[in-house]
């Protein structure tokens, strides 16, 4: 047990020196939510625009239909 103990030990230590996986993790965990947040707030704004945008519905046979026709078109 005290072996395994020992090996614990030590590679907690060189994982506490290893500077390039400490700067890997912040740099991950700092600068993820910025592109995620800046990627919501891209992706809210182009759905906005396809929302105001007004829809084109292809009918076949209108004349079979004359009050869906006025109901499409009042709205």
């Amino acid at each position: 047990m005290k072996q395994i103990w020992i090996i614990f030990e030590k590679e907690v230590l060189d994982g506490i020196r290893d500077t390039r996986s400490w700067v890997t993790g912040l740099l991950g965990a700092l600068i993820g939510p910025i592109i995620l947040g800046i990627m919501l707030v891209i992706f809210g704004s182009s759905m906005r625009e396809d929302i105001d945008k007004s829809l084109t519905l292809p009918v076949q046979n209108p004349e079979y239909a004359p009050s869906l026709i006025q109901f499409l078109e009042s709205n």
